[in-house]
């Protein structure tokens, strides 16, 4: 992926190549989902991408909090099944 960066508009255009049914089913999900075509859908990917990279650093911080253990369960959750944790 190549980029190019924009600082009067605070933008930056992303370029990737991608197989042509990709492209395409990527035309068609943006029409469906009511995005501005590709820029619309790659922009709806990334966001997608970010959120994901977000969750799995916030899994590997609980991860190393509790050092591999698995987290307590919540007083609400241990309250719902104490006799069963």
């Amino acid at each position: 992926m190549s980029a190019h960066t924009s600082g009067e508009t605070g933008t930056t255009i992303v370029q990737a190549r991608v197989p042509r049914a990709v492209a395409a089913a990527a035309i068609q999900d943006a029409a469906d989902l009511g995005l501005e075509g590709t820029s619309g859908a790659i922009r709806a990917g990334l966001r997608l991408l970010h959120e994901e990279a977000e969750l799995e650093r916030a899994l590997r911080q609980i991860d190393e909090f509790y050092g591999g253990r698995p987290a307590p369960p919540s007083v609400l959750i241990a309250a719902m099944y104490e006799g069963d944790l």
